[in-house]
């Protein structure tokens, strides 16, 4: 066998060609997700400048020191997510979560207990975003969405349930108080997570496993905000307690 019949052998390779059909879910969160954010991005243009304008001196100050706080647990949790995903790879999110989403909920919901104004949690994860974006250089051309979820969701969450709406739930039990905020912020979280999985596989051409979406949506999706928002009402009230 000469070299030249050798070569079409070396180099030929046969198989079957599998056309895979894209899943309906992920096309229809994509576009429930991409939708909310549009209209995220509108109310940041055109409600930000009325919020801040509304709120006290002492109260943009609190914001900004909170917001400051879950930037620093953002900027541990990507030195954390690094090592993690080199140990354990797609399954380092459910450890990273913890130290990220936990915390950072916590302290977003502790700051929403003591300020249940309209606004105030977009004016920290705006801040939050700013601050590790250039301290980081994590700017993406898909934060805006993303963050633009999290506010369309969110504000409306909180105001639905009523706790942008009035004071009075803070006289409520704590069982009442964690049941108005863990609503809001997990489906705020819920659908910040299926948003983000769904850019992923329609942008990225990442695709995931079923249970494994569906560990991470139960998990750092829903599970952990739930979590961080009995440590937010908790705290929030020891910190009422003693300025009163």
């Amino acid at each position: 066998l000469s070299l030249h019949d050798a070569l079409p052998i070396l180099w030929s390779q046969r198989g079957v060609i599998q056309v895979q059909r894209g899943s309906t879910w992920v096309s229809l969160g994509f576009v429930v997700g991409l939708f909310g954010g549009l209209i995220g991005i509108v109310v940041l243009l055109t409600k930000t400048k009325g919020w801040i304008r509304n709120l006290r001196t002492t109260d943009l100050v609190t914001v900004a020191v909170f917001a400051t706080l879950s930037f620093l647990i953002s900027g541990a949790s990507v030195l954390l997510a690094s090592a993690a995903s080199a140990l354990l790879g797609p399954f380092a999110v459910f450890i990273t979560n913890l130290a990220d989403d936990v915390l950072c909920y916590a302290l977003l919901a502790t700051l929403v207990t003591l300020l249940p104004r309209p606004g105030v949690a977009t004016l920290s994860i705006l801040l939050t975003w700013l601050m590790r974006g250039v301290a980081l250089g994590s700017f993406s051309p898909t934060d805006a969405v993303t963050i633009g979820v999290q506010v369309f969701w969110l504000e409306g969450g909180l105001w639905v349930v009523g706790v942008t709406r009035s004071v009075a739930w803070l006289e409520q039990s704590p069982g009442w108080r964690l049941l108005r905020l863990g609503s809001a912020f997990s489906v705020a979280s819920l659908m910040t997570s299926i948003m983000g999985l769904a850019m992923a596989m329609v942008l990225y051409r990442l695709y995931y496993a079923p249970w494994y979406v569906a560990a991470v949506i139960a998990g750092p999706g829903f599970l952990y905000v739930w979590i961080a928002c009995g440590m937010g009402t908790r705290f929030a009230h020891s910190l009422r307690r003693v300025e009163d």
